[in-house]
């Protein structure tokens, strides 16, 4: 599920209800609390085909992390959430995130806006849960500090950190698929991570490859994927004009907007 070769169905496909359902329809109540199997529903195949046969393409599925997120709970009886923290959370120290889709979302944070018929729309009242494959709450400087002990191999075995970091082509042509990341070309640098978008947020983490910065871009806006990406694409050819900055970790800043 992770190289994406598993052929499950996307729920946010375009011809999936689900957007319409969760955020942009008439109907769609943006404080629903949406559940793993809620959402799933939205795979079933006995309403969609596989897009092909097991391990014979690769496509870009949200269902995969949805189901991911389901084997834990299932070998160990505990939710998501209470793995997350003992597990990654609290060793790296990283106290400014949470699980927002299950857990109390902490005060303080930043209203998100999604574009919207040209217009930005406040979506602060959608419930995280309606992320599904995600719903993280974060900042810039656990970010940061997550994809540096992700990149450095502090948090997984040798073994399972080089089959990760694996890349084979995926289902965009200027993109290679690893375990969870990415590796692409943006400007002349080839970057190592992963890019998310939802509702009224947008994040990008990636490292350039043979170096040791992090790079870590979150907003508050969803909607306008292209321009986020123009965004970063300035951060990156920023860094490589800036001479000797491949060798200096940055920290982030101290904001707190919602994290796809």
């Amino acid at each position: 599920m992770l190289a994406h070769t598993n052929r499950v169905y996307d729920y946010f496909d375009a011809d999936s209800p689900f957007r319409q359902d969760a955020y942009f329809g008439d109907g769609a109540d943006w404080t629903r609390h949406w559940t793993p199997d809620e959402v799933l529903a939205y795979v079933d195949g006995a309403k969609h085909s596989p897009y092909f046969a097991p391990a014979e393409g690769i496509r870009y599925s949200n269902a995969g992390y949805v189901l991911l997120g389901l084997i834990p709970e299932q070998g160990t009886g505990q939710r998501y959430a209470e793995q997350l923290k003992p597990r990654i959370l609290d060793p790296l120290g990283l106290t400014d995130t949470v699980y927002a889709a299950t857990e109390p979302v902490p005060a303080g944070l930043v209203d998100s806006y999604h574009l919207m018929d040209g217009e930005l729309v406040n979506v602060s009242a959608i419930h995280l849960s309606a992320m599904a494959a995600a719903g993280i709450v974060t900042t810039t400087r656990d970010l940061a500090r997550f994809g540096r002990a992700l990149f450095d191999g502090e948090m997984l075995a040798p073994a399972t950190r080089q089959a990760m970091f694996t890349f084979t082509p995926s289902d965009h042509s200027n993109i290679e698929g690893g375990l969870g990341v990415t590796r692409r070309q943006v400007v002349d640098d080839a970057l190592v991570g992963h890019a998310g978008d939802g509702s009224g947020c947008a994040a990008r983490l990636f490292r350039p490859v043979g170096t040791d910065l992090t790079l870590v871009l979150i907003t508050n806006t969803g909607g306008d994927d292209a321009t986020v990406d123009a965004v970063f694409a300035e951060v990156v050819a920023a860094v490589r004009s800036r001479k000797g900055g491949a060798g200096h970790r940055g920290t982030g800043l101290k904001a707190r907007p919602r994290n796809a």
